[in-house]
């Protein structure tokens, strides 16, 4: 059995982002992973929902490292969702 890779290797000292750091992690594994399917796009919009909340932080403060290494890091990833619905958006018209 492969090893699943931790894509947060750095600390980001935050109870909100503690919160969903494992969901974030097992997502990004599954988002990077090959293959494009329906499922992933479901859990691409997860990603993007949790990404979302976690984004609205009341406490943010451009001034703390952990804020800006939170929101640097979802930012990178957010992409990658991104991405994947958009590619299945324009696989899907393929087939019209």
């Amino acid at each position: 059995m492969e090893k699943k890779k931790d894509h947060i290797n750095y600390k980001i000292d935050c109870p909100i982002f503690s919160k969903y750091k494992k969901r974030i992690t097992d997502l990004i594994t599954y988002l990077e992973g090959p293959g494009l399917s329906s499922d992933k796009v479901d859990q691409a919009d997860e990603f993007l929902n949790i990404t979302d909340i976690i984004m609205r932080c009341p406490k943010y403060d451009k001034n703390i490292d952990d804020c800006h290494k939170c929101r640097f890091f979802l930012n990178i990833k957010k992409e990658i969702a991104k991405i994947i619905i958009s590619a299945n958006k324009k696989s899907s018209k393929k087939y019209l």
